[in-house]
């Protein structure tokens, strides 16, 4: 039996139709007796939790992650609720949509997590410092060194003397970049970068600036110069007395130093230093750059350097006017004795490299070797400017350049010294010497023997680029 329900009905509806038993017994219990009652329905939020209920943020950037857990009425943690996280500040903190904080600005936010309409919170709070500092760090190399130490200059401003190995920092500086430079240095000082160092400050972190310098100058007994390979991976150039067998180092500069050339008079040197022509005099003073290139050589008047930038020929004026004279295609220019034209070698096709002689001024191109599948390069002119020296790789027969000699015209080529290995950059000295570079040596052949000696081994270096001085 089921429980009655009684309804009442007009009685005009109920004597105008005689209702249906069926209908009278659903009636009679209410409802239709087919149907299932309803499961217990799905526990609801009471309250949500977000731990950490604090957090303190010391560096802008830096984050938090923030977890929030759904509890019910009871207090058991309920599972599955997707939460939406906001920010009261988003300019002081940020909340990512899983609940990361990042710190933005210095301040306080309330980071909220909210489902099913149910709010929890914690606080947070930036303390980031807003300022940093630099560390300047001096560091002196070479001979001749300034015992009076330098003057340190920060954003132009001088802020004291500083030793030649010192640290100074300097504390409260506003974020961003900031310039430091030494100044007071003697003459044969100079610093590493030719311009101010330039460093961003970081809030909260301490930068290091290296402020180098660099002394120089070069022994009158020096009659050689040359570079030294150095681990880890720089070139300096150094130099060695008559008879001498122990190199002297000339530059310290921590970059590298190659392809040094002696004025027609000997007081001063031509190098590239980092791919850019650099010219010093021999007592250190007055150490100047110039254009982007390499393997620079004197005009014999010593007026002009003539240059390659790996592929091209250029001429400038180191006493001049700014700026440089495009003379030709090639590298590895040298000048004639009488200064009327410069040898370069140049690449004619990918399996031959021929030398070419030019006009000083530019022109009157002549292709002397036109060898074909051969490489000859690094021509050098005779004291008198009969012949030219060369290397030369013979692709079908030799495994390495071996040194030979011409008539300045190209005429009669002569094989001058084949060994096991290369021989490369020759240098004619006065006194009918051809000094070159062999697996790292540096050697000397008599052309009028035609035995070889080593000038100085390179041992656990590695020499080459030879210069000769000519007596001041």
């Amino acid at each position: 039996m089921c429980d009655a329900q009684l309804r009442r009905f007009p009685l005009s509806s109920l004597a105008s139709a005689a209702l249906p038993i069926s209908f009278l017994a659903l009636w009679s219990c209410g409802g239709d007796s087919s149907g299932s009652p309803s499961g217990p329905s799905e526990p609801s939020v009471s309250s949500v939790t977000v731990t950490p209920s604090t957090a303190t943020l010391l560096l802008f950037g830096d984050t938090v992650r923030l977890e929030a857990v759904a509890r019910d009425a009871a207090g058991s943690a309920l599972s599955d609720k997707v939460f939406t996280w906001s920010s009261s500040l988003d300019n002081v903190a940020t909340v990512s949509s899983t609940g990361l904080v990042t710190a933005s600005a210095n301040g306080g936010a309330t980071i909220t997590a909210t489902t099913a309409g149910v709010a929890g919170s914690a606080s947070v709070t930036i303390q980031a410092p807003t300022t940093g500092s630099l560390r300047l760090i001096t560091t002196t190399v070479g001979r001749n060194l300034d015992p009076d130490g330098y003057t340190l200059q920060l954003d132009g401003t001088n802020i004291g003397p500083v030793g030649l190995e010192d640290t100074v920092t300097v504390s409260d500086l506003e974020p961003g970049p900031h310039s430091a430079a030494l100044s007071g240095l003697s003459a044969t000082c100079h610093d590493f970068a030719p311009d101010p160092v330039s460093e961003s400050v970081i809030a909260g972190q301490v930068t290091d600036v290296l402020l180098g310098v660099e002394c120089l100058g070069i022994p009158d007994d020096i009659s050689l110069v040359f570079a030294r390979g150095r681990q880890p991976d720089s070139l300096y150039l150094v130099g060695l007395a008559d008879g001498q067998a122990v190199p002297v180092a000339l530059t310290f500069h921590p970059g590298f130093d190659r392809d040094p050339a002696w004025s027609p008079d000997g007081t001063r040197l031509a190098f590239s230093r980092d791919g850019v022509i650099h010219v010093m005099s021999v007592d250190g003073t007055e150490l100047r750059s110039f254009e982007q290139g390499t393997n620079p050589s004197w005009s014999p008047d010593g007026t002009k350097i003539a240059y390659d930038n790996l592929t091209r020929t250029f001429v400038f004026e180191p006493d001049g006017a700014a700026g440089n004279t495009f003379i030709g295609s090639g590298t590895a220019p040298a000048w004639s004795p009488d200064g009327s034209r410069i040898a370069v070698d140049d690449l004619v096709t990918q399996n031959q490299t021929d030398i070419f002689l030019m006009n000083a001024t530019g022109g009157g191109r002549v292709n002397i070797t036109d060898n074909a599948n051969r490489a000859d390069r690094e021509p050098a002119w005779s004291p008198d400017g009969s012949q030219i020296v060369f290397r030369r790789l013979n692709r079908s027969e030799s495994t390495g350049y071996d040194l030979w000699l011409m008539n300045s015209d190209g005429s009669d080529p002569t094989e001058l010294l084949a060994r096991p290995s290369a021989q490369t950059g020759p240098v004619w000295l006065p006194d009918d010497r051809i000094l070159f570079n062999s697996e790292g040596n540096i050697l000397s052949l008599d052309l009028s023997t035609g035995e070889a000696e080593i000038v100085i081994a390179g041992g656990s270096a590695s020499y080459f680029g030879v210069t000769w001085r000519p007596v001041p």
